[in-house]
């Protein structure tokens, strides 16, 4: 009887037993399911962060990428503008300084002048001079002249006189 006893109440416990254990399995199994659930629940949250970021990351990139070009044509621009100032500025520099060796040579020309002055109002009051002798020899001439058509003309005249007053020509 013992043994019977035993054997039915071990019977009735080891239903109950595997019945426990069985929900413990499913409980176990909806357990993991869940867990289950919630890792590709999260995965698919961490894909999709990953996604978002990778977007963000690739928008802010050529967003640098465009303002990196931006800036290169900026810097570009500058230089060939300080090019073009230098360029100008060196233009400039250079007419400065010819006109101021223009100065210097004009400065050097009305000095030597100076230096010279009395040698060329010496050489004009000569010129002019020659030019008063030149007058002065034409009046002569002139003046010699017109005194020897006067003499002809008064010696012609006379004779033309004398040859009137000759009763036969």
């Amino acid at each position: 009887m013992k043994k019977l006893a035993l054997l039915l109440i071990s019977a009735l416990i080891s239903p109950v037993a595997v019945y426990a254990a069985d929900v413990q399995q499913q409980l176990s199994n909806v357990a993991q399911a869940e867990n289950q659930g919630l890792v590709e629940q999260q995965a698919r949250w961490d894909d999709y962060d990953a996604r978002v970021d990778a977007y963000y990351q690739y928008r802010e990139a050529e967003r640098n990428k465009r303002i990196a070009a931006a800036n290169a044509r900026a810097r570009a621009r500058e230089t060939e503008r300080l090019k073009d100032k230098s360029r100008d500025q060196n233009y400039e520099d250079q007419l400065r300084a010819l006109n101021i060796d223009k100065q210097k040579l004009e400065l050097q020309q009305l000095a030597a002048r100076t230096a010279h002055e009395n040698e060329f109002i010496a050489q004009d009051l000569k010129q002019q001079a020659a030019q008063t002798d030149v007058t002065q020899s034409q009046a002569d001439a002139n003046r010699n002249l017109s005194q020897g058509k006067q003499a002809q003309m008064i010696s012609e005249g006379k004779a033309q006189e004398v040859k009137v007053g000759k009763w036969f020509n």
